[in-house]
């Protein structure tokens, strides 16, 4: 360095620097938080873009079929 400090490792560099405290803790951890809520938000907005399609089991049937919301919905005896 230009004034003759050398630093051997990042525990001496953190304890040249004033060290770790109960404030830096605090701030890491708000700061931490704060950034996953965000993510937890933007990560899930994917899910909510498209409905997904739809597959009705109609009672008797063995295989399903192609449906819609309504019928899905409106209609005794499906399963989807």
């Amino acid at each position: 360095m230009a004034n003759g400090l050398v630093i051997e490792g990042i525990e001496q560099g953190v304890t040249l620097a004033g060290g770790v405290s109960k404030f830096q803790y605090l701030t890491f951890t708000i700061i931490t938080a704060g950034m996953l809520s965000g993510a937890f938000f933007l990560y899930s907005l994917p899910y909510f873009e498209k409905m997904p399609a739809l597959e009705c089991l109609y009672e008797g049937a063995t295989y399903y079929v192609a449906c819609n919301q309504t019928e899905a919905c409106n209609t005794p005896g499906v399963q989807f």
